[in-house]
């Protein structure tokens, strides 16, 4: 019976700490705010639409790309990503990945115009009539359009 009494003492003074003052309000804004987002965060556990809600426009931007490779059975694409002004002009507000977080998040390989790698891609993301189009890259001289295309945007 004491057991029983010093455990209800106990809670009874822990609900009361958990109350009053500095520790209540802490409590409130920190732990049982967790317990309101859990219910909404277990909604919604698909990796990729946390990816997407993590990451936001440049994991979609990213992974529509490698849909696309998949699709169509392209092996080792090195693709040429567009610069950051190239997609200013053409009034695009996707932030491009850049190549390291681009290879995170589908496994390509990628290059932006400034790089050495540039040279060896063989894909190109360009804007045409508002919508974006991979291109393949077959000759040396379209490469290099490409490149002072997105160079001198």
């Amino acid at each position: 019976m004491k057991n029983v009494i010093l455990f209800a003492v106990a809670c009874l003074i822990m609900v009361m700490f958990i109350n009053t003052g500095f520790f209540g309000d802490w409590f409130h804004e920190k732990v049982l705010v967790t317990f309101d987002d859990f219910s909404s965060q277990t909604d919604s556990m698909d990796i990729n639409y946390r990816e997407r809600v993590r990451w936001d426009g440049g994991y979609s931007f990213a992974t529509g790309i490698a849909k696309y490779f998949t699709d169509n059975k392209i092996k080792n694409p090195v693709l040429l990503l567009p610069s950051d002004k190239y997609m200013k002009v053409n009034k695009s507000n996707i932030k491009v990945p850049e190549p390291i977080i681009f290879y995170y998040f589908t496994g390509y390989r990628s290059a932006q115009c400034t790089d050495s790698d540039a040279q060896k891609a063989n894909y190109a993301i360009i804007i045409k009539k508002d919508k974006f189009a991979i291109i393949p890259l077959t000759k040396p001289q379209e490469r290099n359009d490409i490149i002072n295309l997105f160079k001198h945007s």
